[in-house]
């Protein structure tokens, strides 16, 4: 369908993109291959099918890589951040900044309203 339509105006299509676009559709289907995962408490067994490992156009394989990489990030890069209620909580700005009042507790230099 690609030639007869879209060579003419787009050049011929890559070879990778038709690879990519093969394995997509036969990305994580059993038919297609797998690998039997077994227990070895329990002995039973699972078939893992096989994925394609498009990059950034199987939705399946590429969620796969992102929640890898997120594990690798939390373990390996980002320190552990206490969880909780800080230590010291942080200043009041009124007690930071001290504005000058009048006698009657007026900020001074304030428009008056």
């Amino acid at each position: 369908m690609y030639p007869e339509r879209f060579a003419k105006q787009h050049g011929p299509l890559r070879p990778v993109v038709e690879r990519v676009l093969r394995g997509f559709l036969m990305c994580g289907l059993v038919e297609h291959g797998f690998a039997r995962l077994w227990c070895g408490t329990c002995r039973t067994s699972v078939l893992c099918p096989f994925s394609c490992r498009g990059r950034s156009f199987c939705p399946s394989c590429e969620k796969k890589k992102q929640l890898v990489w997120a594990e690798w990030l939390q373990k390996e890069v980002l320190e552990p951040v206490p969880l909780g209620p800080p230590e010291k909580p942080p200043p009041d700005v009124r007690e930071v900044v001290r504005v000058p009042v009048d006698d009657e507790g007026r900020e001074i230099g304030a428009n008056p309203a």
